[in-house]
Parts: structure tokens; sequence; C-alpha cells
């Protein structure tokens, strides 16, 4: 997805526009959420509280995987160099991220009530990049994380005082097709094939209907 020139706006500053803001991120595990998040903290230093969603793993709880496994990471390496050393950066870190232990295929992304509240209410932005990005996952396993997975994050951004949601998909959202696909292309009635099958109608209702009632013919 890309912008388009805004009429009338000169600039746009990216850096202006995420200082002191409040973010949410989701997938930060993934190979996407870790670049994602060294690049928030290294071209927006200024940002303000960054929550980070982390599932617990098996021995482990979220807080030690996202040291771990998140900012133990290579692509942290930048940030290290600019904090002098892995203590400053972790002084930094300390200051700004607010670990969540959660699950975006739970209702409330599998926080409490009162804690999906006060997130919620202290977010100014959700960033997404979580879901299953192998090309060939079971069907069931598909469908709860990239489709009902979503579906929690839509009605958790629902939440926000002013809902801010930037979604990552997985590939082929937009079809086999590569180059710019700009934000003014039609939507209504859009899936991906649909140039390929003209005067086709698309439901994503049944769509979804239809692969969960394969994915129980397949389990049974």
């Amino acid at each position: 997805m890309s912008l388009r020139a805004v009429p009338g706006v000169t600039r746009l500053s990216a850096r202006e526009i995420y200082r002191g803001r409040h973010i949410f991120v989701l997938g930060a595990t993934g190979f996407v959420g870790k670049v994602l998040l060294s690049l928030l903290f290294d071209r927006f230093p200024e940002v303000g509280r960054v929550y980070v969603m982390v599932r617990r793993g098996t021995g482990t709880d979220s807080e030690s995987r996202f040291w771990k496994s998140v900012v133990g990471s290579p692509v942290f390496d930048p940030l290290r160099a600019r904090h002098g050393s892995a203590d400053g950066l972790a002084a930094f870190l300390r200051e700004k991220v607010r670990v969540v232990d959660g699950d975006i295929t739970e209702t409330n992304l599998g926080l409490s009530e009162e804690q999906a509240a006060a997130v919620a209410g202290d977010i100014d932005v959700l960033l997404n990049s979580s879901g299953k990005v192998t090309f060939n996952p079971p069907l069931e396993s598909a469908l709860r994380t990239n489709v009902e997975g979503t579906k929690n994050v839509i009605a958790f951004a629902k939440r926000m005082k002013r809902p801010a949601l930037i979604h990552t998909s997985t590939c082929f959202v937009a079809g086999n097709r590569s180059g710019e696909v700009w934000e003014d292309e039609p939507l209504d009635g859009y899936f991906p094939r649909w140039k390929e099958l003209p005067g086709t109608t698309f439901s994503v209702e049944q769509e979804i209907a239809d692969s969960i009632r394969i994915a129980a013919e397949v389990r049974a």
C-alpha cells in the first residue's frame, strides 16, 4: 500500500507524527516485528510509551522472552551501538517499553477486561505485524490466526479513543501481482482474483463459513 502526495501538504514528517505518541506493537517476536520495533526506536527515539505484546513461551514468561528473543536479536545491534552498550540500550527500553502478555487469537488479545481498557485508553496507534506467514499452513490454524486473530485486532482497535490501526498483511492479499497498489483502488467487491473472474461476486462471510466447514470435515 502506497501513499499518494496529499494536496496542499508540502511535507509529512513521520518523526513529528510519532513524537510522544503511545504505540501498541503486535507480532514483535516475528522477523518483521523485530525489525519494525528496532527501526521504531532508532528512527523515532522521541516516541512515547510502547506496549509490546509477547506471548509467553514454554517455560518462560513474556518479559523474559522479550529481552532474550527480541532485544537479543542482531537487528537491535544498531540500537546497541547508538546507546553505547547493551546496558545503555536496556536502560532506554525500560523507560519506553511495557511488555504485555497476550495472544491475538483470544478476545481482547488475551488481556483481562481491566488490562484491555487500560491499554486501549492509553495508546494512539496500534501496529499489527502478527500472523501466520507460511504459504500453506493448516486451514484451521490459518483461520484462527490470520482471520479470527485479525478480527480480534480490529475489535481491540475500536476500543481506542481515536482508532488508528496499521496492519501488515501476509502475502498475496492483493492477488498474484507486483507493483504499487494505491489506496484509491476500488474496494467494493474486491477479492484477490477479481480481474481474472469478471462477474463473480465474493462474500467474506461466506468464504469464512465455507473454510470453517471444510476444516471441520477434515478434522472429522
